[in-house]
């Protein structure tokens, strides 16, 4: 009894010692927080991977192995990624702030100053292997065993040999190929180029050669078989290399014989079907090229997902520098008219922009012809199914240029469903103001009509229209919305396997809508506005661009009054009231899964609680927190979770807001309080609000912890009268 006596003296005694030691935050204390600034988990959902950094200062790696229980730190570093295996871990190390700073302070020259480095950790073997001035490096994402890199060159003090070839941005860079699993690495001269396949072990590369052994060309490798295929030799420029994911196609750009042509008119599309070498198969002056247009060098390439087509960019030539004529010669006026569709400011700022501006094209392999899909009139496209349906879809927002100036978001557009084969266009929509997209399938387009707060939906191969709500009966836009602009919507949840139902969100609950509008929509969350609780799904299949209904889904969850975060889990095959899993009086953050095992990283916050990681399985019942990017919290006088306060406006409505109290507040002493809103803050009640040396507004964190507080009141803003709005609204409050 004497021993539990002194124990609990001693703790009387020791309590107010300990927080003597805790001391106010000041600003060079904000300077060194920490963030959490990238976090990925591996593939078999055994590592996890996170950088820590500070606002100032040199971030670093935190590499947790999560059977082990054990942590690897890698300093200096960024840029993290796992192999698809799960076996090493990759990033990027970068030169320290101060060794920067010194050299810089002793005027180093560019070509002297340090450059980042590639790091590759072998988890098994606790080893890691430093590649030296790293100028780029990839690796793949769906499969494993191999990454690549190229390194600026080594500086020499030497007199140059001007007959040797050197590295060069123009003659290209050695490019390295090292096999992880045995630890060797192979060399291509030169490159200019080079890309890897995302679900094969093939690199894809253009190099000058080596003037020995190498021809300058176009080089296909298959990294598994060692296998090399010289797809295009020839000593000219190449761009926009470009695989299909199996492989089993490749495309290029190659200039004129004159590599020292920059006018951009003279490029060719090269195509290589699967076997033999690859061949032009369209440049300026063929069939399906309108007249005077050319191969638009700056347009992306890429491939149906199924069928044998390639997309690329065709642009109007460009326009030649007058040579003839002096720059004094040349007049040096800018002209603008009211009625354009864009300011003049604008116009400067886009100029680079659109002098690069393409307009989709399309290579039929099967039918070996070219068709012109986009055009100045239709500049917009989308593919429709991955570039693999009969038609793809065209907009154009140039006859409202002018509307746009004082109309909000979104603009208007025309749309056509434009033939893929024939290039024939069908004009579907006049001055529509919408956001249009197509459905994954490609059985549908869809849109939310502002003008009458309703989703639409487009059979493509029946060529009906279909209202899909109407918000007699689903409200679909923000019910919120106090700015003076149309309500837009909720965002959209998604589109069930095979276009089969679209799923919309309200303010509270999910919708499945039937595209065909055979049937009613069916609520699936039932007890959401009810509740006061709304529902939304959480993406943890990346792999997928649709929602599978045969799997479960896991939903986030913000409880409109208590302000507290939670998720379940629901079958959308029919509707229920969703499962509850794990929530309560903090913030959730979003989860992220391991693409092959049942693990995910998640978040969990409070105003008093950083958002370190934690790691769980999909039951969420039991987690284990993994980071502890600031440890030095405890050091600090610290203010409690807020409270939440309701009063009434001087207009009568409603108010939330929240009250953030210093350290050891005393409710019978007076304290200095900082007003501080924007709009609606009170549903971030649990939000930790990270101290930062922000430019715009206050650190909650450090007032608090500096003995003030904290009044953060929403308001409710009435078109044309915003500060009216906020002194009705924040006046009571006080």
């Amino acid at each position: 009894m004497k021993r539990i006596i002194l124990l609990l003296l001693l703790a009387v005694f020791l309590l107010p010692a300990f927080s003597q030691l805790q001391r106010p935050l000041t600003i060079n204390d904000l300077a060194k927080w920490n963030r959490i600034t990238e976090k990925i988990i591996s593939n078999n959902g055994e590592l996890a991977g996170f950088v820590i950094e500070p606002w100032e200062g040199d971030s670093s790696i935190e590499l947790y192995e999560i059977k082990k229980d054990k942590k690897t730190f890698f300093k200096s570093s960024s840029g993290i990624a796992f192999t698809a295996d799960s076996k090493f871990l990759t990033f990027t190390i970068k030169p320290t702030l101060e060794e920067t700073r010194e050299l810089k302070l002793k005027k180093t020259k560019r070509e002297n100053m340090p450059l980042n480095m590639l790091g590759i950790y072998d988890i098994q073997k606790m080893t890691t292997d430093t590649i030296m001035r790293l100028k780029s490096f990839r690796l793949p994402a769906k499969w494993s065993g191999w990454i690549v890199w190229q390194c600026e060159p080594a500086i020499t003090t030497k007199e140059k040999d001007k007959t040797v070839k050197k590295e060069s941005e123009e003659n290209g860079y050695h490019l390295c190929i090292r096999n992880l699993s045995e630890g060797t690495t192979d060399t291509i001269k030169f490159v200019t180029g080079y890309i890897l396949a995302q679900e094969a072990p093939v690199l894809l590369c253009s190099t000058t050669g080596d003037d020995k052994n190498l021809s300058a060309g176009v080089i296909m490798i298959n990294l598994e078989k060692k296998t090399r295929n010289e797809l295009f030799i020839k000593d000219v420029n190449y761009k926009q290399l470009s695989l299909s994911k199996k492989a089993d196609q490749a495309a290029f750009l190659i200039s004129s014989d004159n590599k020292k042509d920059k006018t951009g008119n003279n490029w060719s599309l090269c195509y290589w079907n699967g076997s033999g070498k690859a061949t032009i198969v369209a440049e300026k002056g063929n069939p399906g090229i309108p007249a005077g247009w050319i191969i638009n060098e700056n347009y992306p390439l890429t491939f149906g997902e199924k069928s044998r087509r390639l997309f690329f960019g065709t642009s109007p030539e460009f326009k030649l520098k007058d040579t003839t004529m002096l720059d004094e010669e040349k007049p040096n006026v800018d002209i603008w008219h009211y009625a354009e569709g864009k300011l003049h400011t604008v116009q400067v700022i886009d100029k680079e922009r659109d002098l690069k501006r393409a307009y989709l094209a399309v290579y039929h392999n099967d039918l070996k012809r070219t068709v012109q899909l986009g055009n100045t009139d239709m500049p917009l496209v989308q593919l429709i199914d991955k570039g693999d349906a009969a038609k793809v879809l065209a907009l154009s927002n140039l006859p409202y240029e002018l509307e746009k100036m004082w109309e909000s978001s979104p603009v208007r557009y025309d749309i056509w469903l434009i033939d893929i084969i024939s290039g024939t266009p069908k004009k579907l929509k006049t001055n529509i103001r919408a956001n249009i997209r197509p459905s994954p399938a490609g059985k549908y387009i869809y849109w939310y009509n502002y003008t009458d707060s309703s989703f639409y939906s487009y059979d493509i191969k029946t060529e009906k229209e279909f209202r899909l709500t109407n918000p007699r009966t689903i409200i679909c836009y923000n019910e919120l919305n106090d700015v003076p602009n149309i309500a837009p919507p909720y965002p959209t949840a998604g589109w069930l396997k095979d276009d089969n139902a679209f799923l919309i969100y309200d303010r509270y609950d999910i919708w499945s809508l039937d595209p065909s509008a055979k049937n009613e929509p069916v609520n699936l969350t039932l007890n959401g506005r009810k509740n006061r609780v709304t529902y939304r799904l959480i993406n943890i299949n990346y792999d997928k661009e649709y929602i599978d209904p045969s799997e479960m889904q896991y939903l986030s969850a913000f409880n409109e009054v208590s302000k507290e975060s939670a998720f379940y889990r629901i079958n959308l095959q029919k509707p229920g009231n969703p499962e509850f899993l794990t929530g309560g009086n903090y913030s959730l953050g979003t989860p992220i899964k391991a693409r092959n095992a049942d693990a995910v990283i998640f978040t969990k916050e409070t105003f008093e609680l950083f958002p370190d990681y934690e790691i769980s399985d999909l039951s969420f019942s039991k987690s284990k927190r993994l980071t502890d990017a600031n440890p030095q919290q405890k050091d600090f006088l610290w203010g409690s979770s807020p409270e939440l306060l309701t009063w009434f406006s001087l207009d009568g409505k409603e108010i939330k807001g929240l009250l953030y109290k210093p350290a050891g507040f005393d409710p019978s002493k007076k304290y200095p309080m900082i007003v501080n809103f924007y709009e609606k803050s009170s549903d971030e009640m649990y939000r930790h609000r990270i101290p930062e040396p922000h430019r715009s507004t206050i650190d909650y964190h450090y007032y608090t912890s500096n003995g003030y507080l904290v009044f953060n009141p929403d308001v409710h803003y009435v078109d044309g009268y915003p500060g009216q709005s906020a002194y009705n609204c924040v006046m009571p409050g006080i």
